[in-house]
């Protein structure tokens, strides 16, 4: 299996990030968040955010909210 290209990799960073901005800041639900970063699945988006961020994004939401921003100490 090849590697993603440097641009490939940035791309996705960049919507996770994204992503992670739209659930701390928004009322949007998450499939309307993965359908803004473009993913048609929601189940497919949450298993990137996963992978990316460490925890699901309804518990990222969660604990943006009471104050613990897990994005500043994970790998994005």
């Amino acid at each position: 299996m090849r590697a993603p290209s440097p641009f490939a990799l940035f791309a996705s960073v960049s919507l996770i990030v994204k992503a992670a901005d739209l659930l701390q800041d928004s009322q949007f639900g998450i499939r309307e968040i993965a359908a803004q970063v473009a993913y048609t699945s929601e189940v497919s988006f949450s298993k990137t955010f996963k992978k990316w961020v460490g925890t699901a994004p309804g518990i990222y939401r969660r604990k943006c909210r009471t104050g613990n921003n897990l994005l500043e100490s994970s790998a994005v």
